[in-house]
């Protein structure tokens, strides 16, 4: 089997971008996900046509910063952990995930980061508290992609 040529959802995705970021609210789950700069330009050049050493290269080029082929695998087991890409990565034949450990180094600022946060449904973001007037505060989740 040759190398996936990962592709990014298209379908129920909402994109902001920000300064440094890429803001993607997923209307399928209402998450929303806060890419990081290398994050982003691996989702944005993750468009089916590319394999992942295409995508590094030109993550890299769009980033004007050097972005290898580990990163790129972190970034998109990110996206795909997160249900952001269009069909799954394959596995490697011990089941494990291509990811690989990222060494500290300088380039770790450039370590992809994905953050979703679950946001609440539009009926629970209209609903307001008979006693009080105002919403009350919705319990909401934060959950990392790089863990220490």
């Amino acid at each position: 089997m040759g190398e996936p040529n990962p592709k990014v959802r298209q379908d129920d995705l909402l994109l902001e971008s920000l300064p440094a970021e890429l803001l993607v609210y997923d209307q399928r789950v209402h998450q929303a996900h806060c890419l990081n700069a290398s994050a982003a330009a691996v989702f944005r050049c993750a468009d089916g046509t590319r394999t992942v050493a295409e995508i590094a290269h030109a993550a890299s080029d769009e980033l004007q910063a050097p972005v290898d082929e580990d990163v790129a695998w972190a970034a998109l087991e990110e996206l795909d952990k997160h249900g952001l890409l269009d069909t799954p990565l394959p596995l490697t034949p011990d089941g494990a995930g291509r990811r690989r450990v990222l060494a500290v180094s300088a380039a770790a600022v450039l370590a992809p980061l994905v953050i979703a946060i679950a946001a609440p449904t539009p009926a629970y973001a209209q609903s307001v508290s008979p006693t009080t007037g105002v919403n009350p505060p919705p319990a909401s989740t934060v959950s990392t992609a790089i863990e220490p």
